[in-house]
């Protein structure tokens, strides 16, 4: 590996530019711009790899870079990617993420390094697909995330209380009721979850959950409950993906959660099995891997799915191994 740092005097500051070459696959060229933006009255430093500008972040002093006002991440063909606000290590204001070519993807704002307020995030056309107000960086009210895949739409109505599932959750799909869930203002962790054929738009079954347990089942209509499981069972991995997981992730790009694209390279088959179906009780438990990914997306709480039939989990990881 090969270092240097140069340092000129220019009006207005001085100006650092350190690099280093480094010969692995292919040579590296990684450059520092440190200088007095007299625009802010601040300290900048820059970022470059191979020439191209990486990151500008207004930093408090040219010691220990201290994050003090707009952090600026770019996109290798010089489209902003992100905009965050700081100081002094805290994301403190107007946060925004742009797709490349400049279109809004997410906008929120922090205080003190939790969300707070109204985020929202965008597909390229514009059209919103998630909404949610945050309190002291806990979900609180009515918020709606929507989606399209595999030639559906899909739509869901959520509310929060400090953080916790509440009051009446619904999911749409093509505008039809596919599954409604109550949950118990007086009793912590019990909820109960209608589900309803999304053909004819008549309930399915209806199950009862207390303490991490489904305690009921009544199945209103057999003839439907029928249908329902012969199509379940007929249902590719990528099917089963498009109706349990692309709300929050998508195949090759991060979204809400990772891509799903070498997520089993990654981790470990058994570990994303056991995180299907209890991601809370692994972080819980202190499993290193879980926790790391919980705070890396920033403490985005993953819906578990405890009851998804073992075959169902089978062709759900054949799909992610074939991406």
């Amino acid at each position: 590996m090969k270092f240097k740092v140069l340092l000129i005097m220019v009006s207005g500051g001085a100006v650092l530019l350190s690099s280093f070459t480094r010969g692995d696959q292919q040579e590296t060229d990684y450059r520092e711009k440190v200088y007095l933006d007299k625009r802010c009255n601040c300290f900048v430093k820059e970022t470059y790899w191979n020439g191209i500008k990486s990151t500008y972040e207004q930093v408090k002093d040219t010691f220990d870079f201290v994050p003090l006002g707009k952090y600026i991440s770019f996109y290798a063909n010089g489209d902003t990617a992100a905009v965050t606000i700081y100081n002094d290590y805290q994301k403190d204001g107007i946060y925004y993420n742009l797709y490349e070519g400049g279109q809004l993807w997410e906008k929120g704002r922090y205080l003190a390094d939790k969300k707070e307020g109204l985020w929202f995030y965008l597909q390229q056309s514009g059209d919103t697909v998630y909404k949610q107000t945050f309190v002291n960086d806990k979900e609180h009210g009515d918020g709606f995330l929507t989606f399209e895949r595999g030639g559906q739409t899909f739509r869901e109505y959520r509310s929060y209380t400090n953080g916790h599932n509440s009051g009446t959750w619904k999911t749409y799909v093509n505008d039809i009721l596919s599954e409604q869930t109550v949950y118990d203002r007086s009793i912590p962790g019990k909820y109960t979850v209608q589900y309803y054929d999304t053909i004819s738009g008549g309930l399915i079954y209806t199950t009862v959950h207390a303490k991490g347990k489904k305690a009921i089942q009544t199945i209103n209509s057999p003839d439907l409950y029928k249908q329902m499981q012969w199509r379940a069972a007929n249902m590719t991995g990528e099917q089963i993906f498009i109706v349990n997981c692309a709300s929050c992730h998508h195949p090759f790009k991060d979204a809400t959660g990772p891509a799903m694209k070498g997520v089993l390279t990654r981790h470990s088959e058994a570990w994303v099995r056991k995180w299907i179906k209890n991601p809370a009780a692994m972080i819980a438990a202190g499993d290193p891997e879980a926790v790391a990914t919980f705070n890396q997306w920033n403490k985005t709480a993953m819906t578990a799915f405890p009851y998804m039939p073992p075959k169902e989990v089978d062709k759900l990881i054949a799909y992610l191994n074939s991406l």
